[in-house]
């Protein structure tokens, strides 16, 4: 008999190892995207080659949508979205914070209130942070109508498709713009919203009910073989339909279709489900213990430190300058490799440092941080 959702599964551990080695690969090359961004001489992004690596370079924040679709999954099992609810919707609460944080122009609400529209729409675009806290809020009340996990997982599929097939239509008919700030924003197309839900929302979907059914089945390998398969051969069928079907040619213009398309979303959902299906089976034989295997997962397990932490450093933030501002597009492929090695050996420690107090201290970090938001609180509100 199918087990509520309600439930907690106490044979499901906290965390899925190779989850976390996935997410760690994700962080990785998501500090090399942003690096190459940021760093890389403008002529050097020029020609065949760079426009090979951007290609692939587009398969990270899938990897990411696709894991926070799976933890919402193993925060079902572990009863963190009935039994421990209210935190975990504090913890969405936080992290829609940060997201609107890292946005934010400046330290003044005055500020902030004299901005012309263009740079709110900036503040109020929809990033990665806000479509997984919107997807999980989603997908969380999506959870209470449902009674068993395979009508969820099933309902969490079709949604996945559905979102992927209606994108199109959500970007051309510009919903946006009959939305307030900052709901509408949430639905523009890119580059006003880097990533809206539709069709970023689909890659969340996709793992939590891929993962959902993976830990589900007693038959892992076949369930892994079978996921490989399909990853292995959905890209020819992809591009065969691409350039001999095409059912709308206002809705799925070749420019577009590298963008907003079912047939884009399903290939970039394919390199995905390639790195699920290698290294779950990867896991099936040969258990992720060794040092490689540790370094990923503790890079992974403290996933939003690193996209924070190596944001403001590149980035930068309301509160300081980041790298962009000093040395934007200043080295060529050897100096962008160096300072990557330097940044992963500088943020590494850190992350060890910020999970041992996160284990050790949840009480004091608390304090902090409810500190820390009362400071932005007071300044925010008070500086000129």
């Amino acid at each position: 008999m199918t087990s509520t959702l309600s439930e907690t599964n106490k044979n499901t551990p906290r965390r899925v190892e190779w989850l976390d080695v996935l997410r760690g690969i994700a962080v990785l090359w998501m500090i090399e995207v942003h690096l190459l961004d940021v760093g890389l001489m403008p002529i050097l992004k020029q020609g065949w080659g760079y426009g090979k690596i951007d290609f692939y370079n587009g398969t990270v924040a899938p990897i990411f949508l696709f894991c926070a679709g799976a933890s919402f999954w193993i925060a079902c099992q572990n009863g963190k979205t009935s039994q421990q609810a209210g935190a975990y919707l504090k913890r969405l609460a936080f992290i829609l914070f940060i997201a609107y944080w890292l946005n934010l122009p400046y330290l003044s609400f005055k500020h902030c209130l004299d901005i012309p529209l263009f740079s709110k729409n900036l503040f109020f675009a929809s990033d990665i942070l806000h479509t997984i806290v919107l997807s999980s809020l989603f997908a969380f009340i999506a959870l209470r109508s449902k009674r068993s996990e395979t009508k969820f997982l099933i309902f969490c599929m079709a949604w996945t498709l559905l979102v992927y097939w209606i994108s199109p239509w959500v970007w051309n008919s510009e919903l946006y713009k009959k939305l307030p700030l900052p709901l509408g924003l949430y639905f523009a197309p890119a580059p006003l919203s880097k990533f809206s839900l539709f069709p970023w929302m689909g890659h969340f979907f996709a793992g939590l009910s891929l993962v959902g059914f993976y830990q589900k089945t007693q038959k892992k390998l076949y369930f892994g073989l079978i996921v490989l398969l399909i990853s292995l051969a959905s890209p020819t069928l992809i591009f065969f339909i691409k350039n001999f079907y095409t059912p709308s040619p206002t809705l799925y213009q070749n420019a577009q279709w590298w963008h907003v398309s079912p047939g884009h979303s399903l290939l970039r959902l394919s390199r995905v489900t390639l790195f699920f299906s290698l290294i779950s089976l990867y896991n099936l034989r040969f258990p992720l213990r060794g040092k490689i295997s540790s370094f990923l997962k503790n890079i992974g397990r403290e996933s939003l430190f690193y996209y924070v932490t190596h944001i403001a450093i590149l980035y930068g933030t309301v509160v300081n300058k980041g790298l962009r501002a000093f040395g934007y597009g200043a080295w060529n492929w050897l100096g962008v490799l160096i300072l990557y090695l330097f940044l992963i050996a500088f943020l590494y420690p850190m992350g060890q440092a910020w999970h041992e107090y996160k284990k050790n201290s949840p009480q004091q970090l608390k304090r902090i941080l409810c500190f820390s938001f009362l400071l932005f609180a007071l300044l925010f509100f008070m500086l000129p």
